[in-house]
């Protein structure tokens, strides 16, 4: 039953997606991504998803003249907070 829960959750996740299968399997090849299970590639895929949508959000902003600099996708883009202050050397082990 566990199991079905979680096919059931990341099919669900998969199905509300903003960013297209082909563009996800970009990113992770251009920045050398690898997950260790389905479950773990889909949280990476929606935060993913989300930071897409404000940078895309910004760079409206940004081309309409609201904002000052333009965001990029980089190596970043799919981390969970505490994943990009143990690569900066913030967190404390």
């Amino acid at each position: 039953m566990h199991l079905k829960l979680i096919v059931f959750c990341v099919v669900a996740v998969a199905l509300v997606h903003a960013v297209s299968d082909g563009e996800w399997n970009s990113y992770k090849q251009k920045f050398g991504k690898q997950y260790n299970s389905p479950e773990d590639d889909a949280l990476h895929r929606s935060i993913y998803d989300k930071n897409v949508q404000d940078i895309n959000a910004h760079n409206q902003r940004f081309k309409a003249g609201q904002e000052t600099w333009e965001k990029g996708i980089n190596k970043f883009t799919d981390m969970t907070e505490e994943e990009k202050q143990s690569s900066f050397g913030l967190l404390r082990e």
